[in-house]
């Protein structure tokens, strides 16, 4: 309580005055934001916190507006590894669309970004660009070394994989799950192929593992109430991103048999021979008038992980 008084408190309601989250670009509920008197962004975080966190929350914001008292710059950037992982030798691909990447595979010496509305192939050495496709937003990617597999986003409510051709890259037909539709829960979350099924990423750490001629899915197993997002296969086990590490999971029963940590969160990952290929998920905050900004990665850009021999 004695903290709390420091501050002066106002509850706002998003329904009854819709005008002062669009003032300060808030979309995410409950957040937090601590304001001086020009009504400059102080500190801010969004979501719900054990009172542990918030109370160390509050303690930040109180530290930041003290330097805003001091005519000192108060918004700092988080801090941040030098290297992505410690465990393997990094190299880059560049990558010429400085936008979000929506999925990577490799599908014999090229590379396959969904960015945008945009199937881009490279070259998965130099980063060349060799062609490009129009398409729809995709979730994530994948091959069975014959076709690409587009995911999409709303898999989980009934919208369809998308099974394209590299060469021309034109739809050959769409996969439905009729399981799906009609549930209002849109996501999907990584999409691989294996031995000749595809496995998709649900919600709430579900990953379902779906007949690709029919729609079906013939099991579902749970990695946890984790974050996770893309994923491939390895050889053996399936590598799903979860943001600060990947996670090795047997693909017959579900279960974690490893983890790669990673100093950076990842949220995209493919295979390149016994190479793993990651993208970094974007880190956001706010200047000091409430514009959304990417503060991390500064360059988008594929990381290559060779292991060390």
């Amino acid at each position: 309580m004695e903290l709390s008084r420091k501050f002066i408190w106002v509850w706002v309601d998003r329904d009854k005055t819709p005008i002062i989250p669009k003032e300060f670009n808030i979309y995410g509920y409950p957040t937090l934001l601590t304001l001086n008197a020009k009504r400059e962004m102080v500190h801010r975080f969004t979501g719900y916190k054990e009172a542990p966190r918030f109370l160390e929350a509050l303690e930040e914001a109180l530290s930041c507006f003290k330097l805003y008292l001091q005519g000192k710059e108060w918004i700092k950037l988080p801090p941040r590894a030098k290297s992505l992982t410690k465990d393997f030798e990094v190299s880059t691909i560049p990558v010429l669309r400085q936008s979000r990447i929506g999925g990577i595979t490799v599908l014999g010496n090229d590379l396959w970004l969904a960015q945008n509305d945009r199937l881009i192939k490279i070259d998965v050495k130099t980063g060349k660009v060799r062609d490009e496709f129009l398409v729809s937003t995709t979730s994530d990617i994948c091959t069975d070394g014959k076709v690409l597999y587009l995911g999409a986003y709303g898999w989980t409510k009934g919208n369809p994989i998308r099974v394209v051709d590299p060469a021309d890259g034109t739809v050959i037909r769409e996969i439905v799950t009729r399981k799906n539709l009609g549930n209002r829960a849109s996501g999907s979350f990584g999409i691989a192929y294996r031995n000749g099924m595809l496995f998709v990423g649900g919600m709430r750490g579900k990953i379902h593992e779906i007949d690709p001629a029919t729609g079906d899915i013939t099991q579902t197993f749970k990695i946890g109430n984790i974050r996770h997002g893309a994923m491939t296969f390895n050889g053996d086990d399936l590598l799903v991103a979860c943001f600060d590490h990947l996670a090795r999971i047997d693909p017959a029963t579900g279960k974690t048999m490893g983890k790669i940590p990673m100093n950076h969160p990842v949220s995209l990952v493919s295979m390149d021979g016994d190479q793993i290929l990651l993208a970094e998920k974007w880190i956001y905050g706010y200047t000091k008038d409430h514009k959304k900004i990417r503060i991390y990665p500064e360059t988008i850009e594929i990381s290559r992980l060779t292991p060390r021999r």
